[in-house]
């Protein structure tokens, strides 16, 4: 069984998730299962019960998603304050959370 990453992202970030997925699953055997949206409509889906394992917002976005429990949100290492991951709440612990950056 394929090993799957479920990825809603803004559209501003395609370009880039669709260069890096490649590399990605070469490298680590996971394919990214991305579907990219205007912010409005993501949060629109994942309050409606659409789930993802990642989540890419703007940072008010997330935010309001955070506030709601939906998301928990981790620092990405190595960017700046303004960027801000987001976690399904129902992600498993073990993937995520763990990491010494994670914030509940």
């Amino acid at each position: 069984m394929e090993n799957t990453v479920r990825l809603l992202s803004t559209l501003a970030l395609k370009g880039a998730v669709v260069r890096v997925s490649g590399e990605y699953q070469a490298a680590t055997g996971t394919r990214i299962d991305a579907d990219f949206a205007p912010t409005i409509g993501l949060l629109k889906r994942l309050r409606g019960g659409e789930t993802a394992d990642l989540v890419i917002l703007t940072q008010e976005g997330l935010e309001e998603l955070i506030a709601e429990a939906a998301v928990v949100a981790v620092d990405a290492p190595g960017t700046t304050e303004a960027c801000t991951w987001g976690f399904a709440a129902n992600c498993s612990p073990n993937r995520m959370s763990d990491s010494p950056n994670s914030r509940r």
